[in-house]
């Protein structure tokens, strides 16, 4: 089952949650280099809705089973959110 056989919700799950996957491990690889910091910077400010989906799950708790639980709650609010643009995506196109 390729790509265009999915259905509109499951594409734009996926692909929201594939995008805040990719923000993740760029921001993680950027995360406290010296050299890169303006660019971290730029990232970390356009990418504030992903920051702040993990913050409310996370807080101020740093703890190695809260960022892991952090990030899956978020993977699944990105999948949710892609989920929902993807069905109105599609109920506008079967009109």
């Amino acid at each position: 089952m390729g790509w265009k056989n999915w259905s509109y919700w499951l594409r734009g799950g996926f692909l929201l949650a594939t995008i805040y996957f990719i923000y993740t491990l760029l921001i993680n690889q950027l995360y406290g280099t010296v050299i890169k910091a303006g660019l971290y910077r730029i990232l970390y400010e356009v990418g504030y809705p992903f920051n702040f989906v993990r913050f409310l799950v996370m807080g101020f708790n740093e703890s190695f089973i809260a960022i892991i639980f952090s990030w899956i709650i978020a993977y699944i609010v990105f999948f949710l959110l892609g989920a929902i643009i993807g069905w109105i995506v599609g109920k506008i196109k079967s009109k």
